[in-house]
């Protein structure tokens, strides 16, 4: 299955009144986003593992901000392209990552 890439985190404002105790995304949209995946990639629990990483960085706005930027582009090129679970990254897919990061396809 193909799956363009979607924002998946809410903005800071929003993300912090969030109830974390759910272990699920807060949006319908981004739970139907995430289930389209195949169960080999485990969306959902590359989600909620960057959801948390995410959590622990949410007293300062700016570091959320940028942080949710680079962690939500990893977790969704994990998914769609390497099409491999989030905790299962190595050192070498970061090192693909960043080369993709230099120079995306242009689709």
């Amino acid at each position: 299955m193909s799956n363009q890439p979607r924002p998946i985190f809410e903005s800071y404002e929003i993300f912090i009144d969030q109830d974390f105790s759910l272990n699920e995304p807060s949006m319908a949209c981004v739970r139907t986003y995430i289930e389209s995946f195949e169960p080999s990639v485990e969306a959902h629990k590359g989600y909620l593992l960057a959801r948390n990483f995410l959590r622990a960085y949410s007293d300062n706005s700016l570091t959320f901000t940028s942080y949710r930027t680079h962690v939500e582009r990893l977790l969704l090129w994990g998914m769609i392209i390497k099409h491999k679970p989030f905790n299962q990254l190595k050192r070498q897919d970061a090192e693909e990552y960043l080369q993709f990061c230099r120079h995306p396809p242009a689709d």
